[in-house]
């Protein structure tokens, strides 16, 4: 797990902290170039993290996509 809202994480959080980028997969996936990847949902986000994938190697048949439709 991962919190984001740095102003709302309390002291005892012995998570990760921020949102998932290619150094935070490369630490906690070190198989991550075998693995598939299932991104679903709004349409900014999927195609952010399918750039995140692309920069780290990740052929597009490893990345699955779902956008919610509607969702802004």
């Amino acid at each position: 797990y991962t919190l984001t809202d740095i102003t709302q994480i309390t002291p005892d959080w012995m998570g990760k902290k921020g949102r998932i980028d290619a150094e935070m997969i490369r630490a906690e996936v070190s198989d991550f170039s075998e693995r598939i990847f299932y991104l679903s949902g709004p349409h900014g986000m999927v195609t952010a993290y399918e750039q995140v994938l692309k920069k780290l190697g990740i052929r597009s048949n490893r990345v699955k996509t779902d956008y919610f439709p509607g969702f802004v």
